[in-house]
């Protein structure tokens, strides 16, 4: 480990050697994990961080698997989605490939003017300056570090180039895990067929209920007949009334238009359907109606069961017979959309009540869907926690932020009456409040911040990760009054690293006392 320097520098030096500590202690950390992949990110993170980078991608996969293509498992740091997909398709083919077949390190200032890789058409196009490429791989496994791009400009230093090496060494040992263990969901996953067949990456999820729903959107998909998707609030309608659309001739022959049935009354209902044509009255003037922007596409109807009772005869006319006239018009014009409805409302009750229209019902239903409820599918809690963690990350632009183990536990003990959308948008909040704490995680209580105090019986509250909270607080809040609040002596007393040590203090709000 390099010394520090002394002068001006020293306190830079001090930070960089704190950094190369937290690494060490991280990556021990890591190889005592059950559930790795949390870890890694922090310690992907702390690398980047430490050798200046301005991103970083793992990739992992069979010895033999080409990681430009495909991979078991692959983890990003300060990538979109769109970088990670260049990282791995374009940008990096030939270096990650070379570094896969030589096992050696390739470490280049400029991958456009290096002789060997400049060559490369990707590299042109992206114009890639400094990269660090470490090969680390098992028996069972092959895998690469990838850096990319030096903060400031340049190569990257020989320093960096050995903590790299470093890093790789102390993650090739749990690559073969994390790829044995990616094979084994590969072969729990029941909708893994299925999505090779259809485009769905808005549904997550590998559970059988789900399986259904994918098995059902392929045999729907190709038929030009109506469909009426019903499930409870937030199980995902719209995203699989789009999924039928994306799935079948008419995505590339028309738009996906999307009618809330709840926000329209009579008058705007006719309006938003077939149009206005001329400046009819001052809040119309003409404008074309969903249906004749759906043409040669899907018209989906949320929440139809809404409807007043005018509404749904002119719906129940329009179906009957396919022709529309734009109000304000003397000309009928002939349609071509496919209706997909959705409702949360038992219609057929709805029927007995005399809220809507039985001839309308028989019209809509043409293949009904019902969508499970996320208590019918908790298998898929994890994966829904994990892509909602990184799409709030990308949304808001916040550091890569991945759900500990425990935050895991505490989602899958409380019933999400909401589904889905509870779950993101609760999730989004957890991800926001955890980067505003300087968390390295997400935890318990960033995804349920009201029950921090909460100490009364509550059989839907993560009793035992509020107690495991409240002894690690107690736990610091002892050590540093022994320490006379010494960050340095606590953090050698509880075995962290003192950078984790503040984020802790910050996290859980304790104040050094005015003496």
């Amino acid at each position: 480990m390099t010394p520090a320097k002394a002068g001006a520098g020293g306190h830079d030096d001090e930070a960089r050697l704190q950094q190369e500590r937290d690494l060490y202690l991280r990556l021990l950390q890591v190889g005592q994990q059950e559930n790795v992949e949390p870890f890694l990110t922090e310690a992907l993170r702390l690398i980047v961080d430490l050798v200046r980078a301005e991103r970083g991608y793992i990739a992992l996969g069979r010895p033999g698997d080409d990681l430009t293509k495909e991979h078991r498992w692959s983890l990003a740091y300060c990538c979109s989605e769109h970088q990670v997909a260049d990282i791995r398709e374009r940008i990096s083919h030939s270096i990650i490939a070379e570094s896969i077949r030589t096992g050696r390190t390739i470490q280049t200032p400029s991958a456009l003017l290096d002789p060997e890789f400049g060559k490369n058409q990707s590299v042109r196009l992206n114009r890639i300056e400094a990269v660090l490429c470490v090969p680390m791989g098992r028996p069972l496994c092959a895998g690469v570090v990838y850096l990319q791009g030096h903060v400031g400009g340049g190569a990257f230093p020989d320093e960096a180039q050995r903590l790299a090496e470093l890093f790789a060494t102390h993650v090739a040992p749990l690559a073969d895990r994390v790829v044995t263990r990616t094979a084994t969901d590969d072969a729990r996953d029941h909708t893994r067929v299925l999505r090779s067949e259809l485009s769905v990456e808005g549904l997550v999820g590998r559970s059988e209920a789900l399986a259904a729903v994918l098995q059902e959107i392929k045999v729907v998909a190709p038929k030009h007949i109506n469909v009426l998707v019903t499930g409870d609030a937030g199980t995902g309608k719209t995203t699989v009334a789009r999924a039928i659309h994306d799935n079948s001739a008419r995505v590339r022959a028309g738009r996906f238009v999307r009618l809330h049935c709840a926000d329209v009354d009579d008058a705007r209902f006719r309006a938003e359907m077939f149009g206005v044509e001329g400046p009819v009255h001052r809040e119309a003037s003409g404008r074309p109606g969903l249906v004749e922007a759906a043409h040669g596409g899907t018209l989906f109807l949320d929440e139809v069961a809404e409807l007043s009772p005018a509404s749904q005869v002119s719906l129940l006319e329009f179906i009957r017979n396919p022709r529309f006239r734009p109000h304000g018009s003397a000309d009928l014009s002939a349609a071509d959309v496919r209706i997909i409805c959705a409702t949360t409302v038992d219609l057929e009750k709805a029927i007995r009540d005399g809220r809507f229209r039985e001839d309308l019902y028989h019209r809509l239903v043409g293949m009904p869907m019902r969508l499970p409820s996320l208590s019918e599918r908790a298998e898929d809690l994890p994966l829904l926690v994990e892509h909602f963690c990184r799409r709030a990350c990308e949304a808001h632009q916040i550091r890569p932020l991945a759900p500990s183990a425990n935050a895991h536990r505490a989602v899958e003990v409380v019933e999400w009456r909401g589904n889905v959308q509870q779950l993101a948008t609760a999730i989004e909040r957890a991800v926001i409040r955890a980067d505003a704490d300087g968390a390295p995680r997400v935890e318990p209580w960033h995804v349920f911040p009201d029950r921090e105090n909460r100490r009364e019986p509550d059989a839907t509250a993560p009793s035992f990760q509020d107690a495991t909270r409240d002894f690690q607080r107690r736990y610091l809040e002892r050590l540093l009054q022994e320490t006379g609040w010494n960050v340095t002596e606590t953090a050698r007393r509880a075995n962290l690293a003192r950078t984790y040590l503040h984020k802790l203090i910050n996290v859980y709000g304790l104040q050094r006392p005015d003496n």
